[in-house]
């Protein structure tokens, strides 16, 4: 169904400022990014066949623009404003990590790399190096490897 077909109150920007952005599923809020569908699809079709192509929405974290731009419908112009989206996502997750410049225990340190860390698709070590204040001086990576499965 394409959005001129939808009632007023399905379509995704609609709804996200009846009901706010989080009661979007994940389809509707890359709708938005995309903007438009083709001939042929909706763009909240178009959104579901793109992230069809991904295992979860996580995976879209490392999509490339030529991956992207494999799936019909997708140029460059939509490729690129799905990969601003996640760039922008990333950098937002990375400014949490000022939030905690201060390790206080385990649990500091973990919630310092875990956002980052849990959507890699390969384990990291990782070093934190502290102040004698227990702030945060550096961090590092130190390797990674990638378990066959």
């Amino acid at each position: 169904m394409f959005i001129r077909e939808m009632s007023h109150t399905e379509k995704p920007r609609e709804r996200l400022q009846k009901k706010g952005v989080s009661s979007l599923s994940n389809a509707e809020l890359l709708a938005i990014i995309l903007e438009t569908g083709s001939k042929t699809e909706s763009v909240v079709d178009l959104a579901n066949k793109v992230i069809s192509k991904f295992v979860d929405i996580s995976e879209m974290r490392e999509a490339s623009l030529q991956e992207l731009m494999q799936i019909k419908g997708i140029g460059l112009a939509k490729a690129a404003k799905v990969l601003a989206a996640i760039e922008i996502s990333k950098r937002i997750g990375q400014q949490k990590k000022l939030e905690f410049p201060v390790i206080r225990g385990p649990q500091d340190g973990a919630d310092l790399v875990m956002q980052e860390m849990s959507l890699l698709s390969q384990e990291h070590f990782h070093c934190i190096f502290l102040s004698t204040r227990n702030k945060l001086v550096h961090r590092e990576t130190i390797f990674y490897w990638k378990f066959e499965q």
